[in-house]
């Protein structure tokens, strides 16, 4: 049986600090999972991830940097972010607590989940959750909610863990469109209301958002969001050539 803990990337938007980087690595090599990605400044082969990635090198040597946050939440199908915040009462937030039984369903479904975190100071932005299918926010204290990156990696992997084992996935993956797919067609989509004149209001991103939210509560196949994505290019092209 393949390892479970293979189909789950811990992925860092924006990592500041090279130590906290290390600190990741070695948390994720004493928990068993070994798929890093992150984005920012850091290249990864700084002296303080190293020196703190104790134990942990191939991790390190083994993560990707990727170029923007777009490619850092496309590699995986479902992306779950962890943030104190919860900033729409959209059905998505998830309490800590059902946090592994959910991560448990999508791969026994045959999916990639990723674990996204956000930077030391700014932590996710509502721009970076709207790329979430899910939304947690781990447990603390009310006088003092915000946790260390390494801190809060260590309390999801730890808890994850133990749920993945005799984790069994189904064979084959199956053909759900990813999420690099769905945002091509929803920034088509967004462009088509816009030049459509839908979008003429001071809540264009709200609107946006409910309805893109409309797309995201359904898992769509590849052939199906293909689909979409023809059908909306082939409105706005003919939209921009009455607008001629």
């Amino acid at each position: 049986m393949t390892d479970p803990k293979e189909r789950i990337t811990v992925l860092l938007s924006e990592t500041e600090g090279a130590v906290n980087l290390g600190y990741v690595a070695r948390i994720m090599a004493n928990t068993g999972f070994d798929r890093l990605s992150f984005t920012g400044a850091l290249s990864g082969r700084e002296l303080g991830a190293s020196m703190y990635a104790v134990h942990a090198s191939r991790i390190l040597d083994g993560a990707v940097k990727q170029g923007s946050f777009t490619e850092l939440v496309s590699q995986t199908d479902t992306i779950i972010g962890f943030s104190p915040r919860n900033p729409w009462n959209d059905g998505l937030s998830l309490p800590y607590s059902a946090l592994a039984e959910a991560v448990k369903t999508e791969i026994t479904a045959g999916k990639t989940v990723g674990l996204l975190f956000g930077n030391e100071a700014r932590g996710l932005s509502n721009e970076h959750l709207s790329a979430c299918r899910y939304r947690v926010a781990l447990p603390t204290e009310d006088a003092c909610p915000s946790m260390n990156l390494s801190h809060a990696v260590l309390a999801v992997l730890w808890g994850l863990r133990d749920a993945m084992t005799n984790t069994e996935i189904k064979a084959g993956k199956p053909d759900f469109a990813s999420v690099e797919q769905k945002q091509r067609f929803k920034s088509k989509l967004a462009e088509l209301l816009r030049i459509s004149g839908y979008l003429n209001s001071q809540n264009n991103d709200v609107r946006l958002r409910e309805i893109g939210l409309l797309f995201d509560s359904k898992e769509w196949s590849e052939r199906e969001m293909n689909l979409l994505t023809s059908v909306t290019g082939k409105l706005l092209r003919e939209i921009r050539t009455l607008k001629k």
